[in-house]
């Protein structure tokens, strides 16, 4: 379900970001990243057997109710080991016992694979561990990435970034 923009793209700060499209938990529908354009799009590759990536859910979510134009797409590895979407739900009782997690406004998705490849993550330069981050901003460009954990106040500071980068 990858699908290489016509354009250059890549996977590196500055480049057009490689568009995808991949399965959506909770619903019948798909994720197509340039089906997003004229938003801040924050990737994260996470994994329900990554401490540090479930850890950093909420601090995702909380970024999209703070700002109406940044959208959080979680792509779940292609390794799965359990069942993600009671393994989310599970989580958002914890994190925030009034909202199930398909009313969160990540979108959580399930990358292409097999137990070895995760297609989307080494499309744009996973490195054999998780979590991984990417900001992509309004026009598609790479803005900024991370490979490992990452703070809210970082994540703010990269979407202030380009918000104010582009006044």
């Amino acid at each position: 379900l990858i699908d290489k923009p016509v354009q250059s793209g890549g996977n590196a700060v500055g480049e057009v970001c490689y568009d995808f499209t991949l399965p959506e938990y909770g619903t019948q529908g798909s994720y197509t990243l340039s089906n997003h354009r004229g938003k801040i799009v924050l990737i994260n590759f996470w994994a329900t057997w990554c401490g540090p990536c479930v850890t950093e859910l909420p601090e995702f979510e909380r970024l999209c109710e703070e700002y109406d134009d940044v959208e959080v797409v979680a792509i779940h590895s292609a390794n799965v080991t359990e069942d993600v979407q009671s393994f989310l739900q599970t989580k958002a009782d914890i994190y925030n016992s009034d909202r199930m997690w398909s009313d969160w406004q990540i979108s959580f998705v399930q990358d292409s694979g097999d137990i070895y490849h995760s297609d989307v993550y080494d499309l744009l330069g996973g490195r054999d561990s998780y979590p991984v981050t990417l900001i992509v901003d309004r026009s598609g460009v790479i803005q900024f990435v991370r490979q490992g954990s990452i703070t809210y106040s970082l994540l703010k500071m990269q979407i202030d970034l380009i918000l104010f980068g582009e006044q």
